[in-house]
């Protein structure tokens, strides 16, 4: 290619569609809405494709997004299909594997489910993947539903989607789905790289003492493990807070927290190092790192031109 490309700058306000272009979709739908319809769908959605296909999809009905999805559609459905959504509510991604291990036995059969997802709005279908893709804005919508569920229900629901996180690696999602930060359910998970997340407004630091300080000697007796990773991570934010405190930054300060970022970096490898060596290295290298020159001193001689004579030393492996 030749010349200077053209470039094309998109703003969110460019991907909003217009009253011609609601009438144009409605059309190409079948829907035979009047201008009055399309000005009173513009208003109410501000001209969001989503939202805006959704009242085109109602024959034109308007209201508030999480009004229209209740009306228009959640208070239409069966309850085991209403079941099976808030079953899939806490995933962005769904594929067939996911449908068999998530949802109970019958809730929604096989031969029913490319039709069901077809029927239900803002849902992205890939046929060639089999995979579904649930909207943002249907997710909101099913999240605030699982929150008016049943206590019962909301266990049960958080905690498959917390089993089906840990058996696939997502250990981060997991320790946040388990229900009422389950000691059991937390302790089967690989707790590795968690040091500086946060699980809500609770430290990963507060929930590890949450955990041992509840969890029955049985749970612990079974994942040794864990209950390891767990001690380790109050044994150094602890230290932590006292080179704080020694070197002037509270733990709770910005520079405090950016510092324990920094050291949450090994725990993110996967590993547990020995702290006691660690620490011992330091203090050989700082010493090192500090003491003065044992090959160069001021005497060492020097003149215009000449290379620095430091370049003339060299020293054994390890030294």
């Amino acid at each position: 290619m030749t010349g200077w490309a053209k470039r094309l700058f998109l703003r969110a306000s460019a991907l909003l569609l217009t009253r011609e272009d609601i009438l144009a979709f409605s059309a190409r739908r079948g829907e035979a809405l009047t201008e009055a319809q399309a000005d009173a769908i513009m208003a109410s959605t501000g001209g969001w494709p989503a939202a805006a296909a959704l009242c085109v999809e109602a024959g034109g009905v308007t209201g508030e997004m999480d009004e229209l999805l209740y009306r228009l559609f959640w208070a239409r459905m069966e309850a085991r299909q209403r079941t099976a959504l808030l079953y899939l509510s806490l995933f962005d991604c769904v594929t067939p594997s996911m449908l068999d291990a998530l949802l109970p036995v019958g809730v929604l059969p096989p031969e029913e489910r490319d039709d069901f997802f077809r029927r239900v709005p803002l849902v992205r279908q890939d046929a060639l993947r089999g995979r579904y893709y649930p909207h943002e804005l249907l997710l909101r919508f099913l999240r605030a539903r699982l929150d008016e569920a049943e206590e019962e229900t909301r266990r049960r629901i958080y905690g498959r989607a917390g089993q089906w996180y840990r058996d696939n690696d997502a250990t981060r999602a997991a320790v946040d789905c388990f229900p009422g930060r389950g000691r059991r359910g937390i302790l089967s998970c690989r707790l590795v790289g968690l040091i500086t997340e946060r699980f809500g407004d609770v430290s990963y630091t507060e929930l590890a003492a949450a955990v041992l300080r509840r969890c029955p000697e049985e749970v612990q007796r079974r994942y040794p493990l864990s209950l390891l990773r767990l001690c380790y991570a109050l044994v150094r934010r602890l230290r932590f807070r006292r080179i704080c405190t020694a070197n002037g930054a509270g733990a709770g300060t910005a520079a405090g927290e950016a510092a324990f970022g920094r050291m949450g970096a090994a725990g993110r490898a996967g590993v547990l190092p020995d702290l006691d060596r660690m620490d011992a290295a330091y203090a050989r290298a700082e010493a090192l790192m500090t003491r003065p020159s044992g090959c160069l001193s001021r005497k060492s001689r020097s003149f215009s031109g000449a290379r620095p004579c430091g370049i003339f030393f060299t020293q054994s492996r390890g030294r």
